[in-house]
């Protein structure tokens, strides 16, 4: 599987792993878009991004090529941005596959 965020399962290898992503911040950053190729999701689950123990919790809505999601406040240069996927729901899991994740210092 290329570039992801979320639980996957490769059935053919009986292989269950759940992946998040680290992103260095190279300025003050406030804002992100996933530039998404797909995705498989059931159930209900959020987008987590956590810097240094606060988090930006955002819903994963309706599929598209491209997803807006918040950051914590303050995130600074240095700082490492992690994103993952959590299950609102019992049984949920996500994966979103992804060709690119820009980090912006503007809101939108």
């Amino acid at each position: 599987m290329g570039n992801h965020i979320g639980v996957s399962a490769d059935y053919s290898t009986s292989h269950v792993g759940n992946a998040s992503v680290g992103l260095r911040a190279a300025a003050h950053v406030v804002h992100g878009r996933i530039d998404e190729i797909g995705r498989g999701c059931v159930g209900s689950n959020v987008l987590v991004a956590a810097v240094n123990g606060r988090e930006a919790v955002n819903e994963i809505v309706s599929p598209g090529t491209e997803k807006d999601f918040d950051l914590p406040d303050g995130v600074a240069a240095g700082d490492t941005i992690t994103l993952s996927i959590r299950p609102k729901s019992d049984g949920a899991t996500c994966v979103l596959v992804y060709k690119q994740i820009i980090l912006s210092d503007r809101s939108s």
